[in-house]
């Protein structure tokens, strides 16, 4: 999957930005997967800890906010252009 400088293998399980490899976990790999299989899109909370956590969350819980937080930090890190946007 390549959207701009992001490209994901997902048989490799990696992800590289420019080129250059990103080391994820499981958790922050599912995310960047769902985010690059819908570009463009506004993906909700409540989709996200379905599609990560595979089952209902409080809404309310911060996991997301941390989650989306630490993969920024790691694609982002080194490039002045964000990758990962936020509503």
């Amino acid at each position: 999957i390549i959207y701009g400088e992001l490209s994901l293998d997902v048989l490799k399980r990696e992800l590289k930005r420019a080129g250059n490899v990103i080391n994820l976990n499981q958790r922050e790999f599912g995310l960047i997967k769902l985010m690059l299989e819908n570009p463009e899109k506004v993906i909700t909370k409540t989709a996200i800890l379905e599609y990560i956590w595979g089952h209902q969350f409080d809404p309310q819980t911060n996991v997301v906010d941390v989650l989306v937080c630490r993969l920024r930090s790691k694609v982002d890190k080194g490039f002045t252009i964000p990758s990962i946007h936020t509503l």
